[in-house]
């Protein structure tokens, strides 16, 4: 059911954007077409840029003409804008098309279990502000709701209203979250309710997804994800989950679930564990399990930050539960290898602070449950964004669903 939500945000917005996945009208597809067009040529003047019209349309296969038509729509909108020709010595001097990046902005909000992150930026990726707060108690639809309001209006305090309009606002949920474009599993009437909302308050299309999808999100459009073909990103925090990005998609699976790590029954035997799944992953091999072997070894903390420092000092029970630790993240990341052959296993989230306590450890465990062959040409690193880095994917899921359309293909709409 749609929120009645008055609009009470003074940001900034442009919408019109980002690439709708269904439309129902043939008048409406003919529009969608044409814009999911314009939006690969933008696109390639994002990557390429400068670069004439003529170029643009030998990487796409377009006609030139067709090309002009759809370059002269993005100059008016003021996505693109015109260098000074280049000059050559025979024939029409080309004139190169460059991004416009302060055309529009993008708003990435990564409400976490112990803080949330919230980064602006231009159409070029480039951080404008970034805020970071910590989360509180998040039990009830309506404490999800004002939590989000206080955050908006928040960032449109902090930025003065002197940012670009922003063109889209992604949102990463943890836990079973289904993503509120895709298909219904998890916890649908949650995205749905929490997107419906930003939209009404804003008037910005709004994308809400789960936290370790986010990741892979961020990983292609931040670091080089989008140099490979298939990655995996392990998010380790207070859970343990996974973002997948195969055959050059991000994978969510049937019903939304794709990545659940967490519940893999390859953790440690007879331990009741927080999953309700004695034998699950996440039972070891996360923040809540560090925390779980620590108080069973009679360590009284409260964090991980604090194991973790009590492991550098030298405390014996400290640094056991983090060989516990690394010996199933180790499991995990066998299981995702054996699993998908991915081409890159990135390690993020929060607890990656912590990785000289256990990623070479780690590593050694993956090689004994690893087949050799995959193990050996796997990439296997942690992410140098650290916690800004599911912030970042929901910046980049924006992006995806404006830049690259990957749910169309647009040769076929010729």
């Amino acid at each position: 059911m749609e929120s009645k939500v008055e609009r009470r945000s003074w940001l900034p917005v442009r919408p019109g954007l980002i690439i709708k996945p269904n439309t129902s009208t043939p008048a409406e597809r003919s529009l969608e077409q044409r814009r999911i067009r314009k939006h690969a040529v933008l696109n390639v003047i994002r990557k390429r840029g400068p670069i004439s019209r003529s170029e643009i349309a030998r990487i796409l296969k377009f006609n030139v003409p067709h090309t002009s038509e759809l370059v002269e729509d993005l100059l008016a909108e003021r996505l693109v804008y015109e260098e000074k020709p280049r000059i050559i010595p025979r024939g029409r001097w080309p004139i190169p098309l460059r991004l416009n990046a302060s055309a529009a902005s993008v708003l990435g909000i990564d409400i976490g279990r112990t803080a949330t992150i919230t980064i602006l930026t231009n159409l070029a990726g480039e951080i404008l502000t970034r805020l970071e707060e910590p989360t509180p108690p998040l039990n009830t639809m309506q404490s999800y709701l004002n939590w989000l309001e206080h955050i908006l209006t928040e960032i449109a305090e902090h930025t003065d209203l002197t940012i670009p309009p922003v063109a889209g606002i992604g949102i990463a949920l943890p836990g079973l979250v289904a993503s509120s474009h895709g298909r219904a599993g998890g916890n649908p009437e949650l995205a749905e309710e929490l997107e419906q909302y930003v939209r009404s308050f804003t008037g910005a299309p709004t994308i809400v997804d789960n936290d370790a999808r986010m990741m892979a999100y961020g990983w292609y459009w931040f670091a080089d994800g989008y140099r490979h073909s298939s990655f995996a990103v392990l998010n380790i925090g207070q859970g343990l989950g996974l973002g997948l990005f195969l055959e050059g998609k991000i994978y969510s699976g049937t019903h939304g679930f794709a990545g659940e790590i967490g519940y893999v029954p390859a953790g440690e035997h007879d331990v009741p564990g927080f999953l309700g799944h004695p034998e699950a992953l996440e039972n070891s091999a996360s923040g809540a399990g560090l925390l779980r072997l620590s108080r069973e070894r009679g360590l009284e903390v409260e964090s991980a930050e604090t194991i973790a420092q009590y492991a550098r000092q030298g405390v014996e029970q400290a640094i056991e539960v983090f060989n516990i630790f690394a010996d199933y993240l180790g499991r995990a990341l066998a299981t995702v290898m054996n699993l998908f052959d991915p081409e890159a296993v990135i390690l993020a989230g929060r607890l990656c602070r912590s990785h000289d306590l256990f990623f070479d450890r780690s590593l050694a465990a993956a090689e004994r449950h690893t087949l050799a062959p995959i193990f050996h040409r796997t990439q296997i690193s942690v992410s140098h964004l650290d916690v800004n880095l599911t912030c970042l994917g929901a910046v980049g899921c924006i992006f995806h669903h404006m830049f690259l359309t990957s749910h169309v293909d647009v040769h076929e709409l010729l």
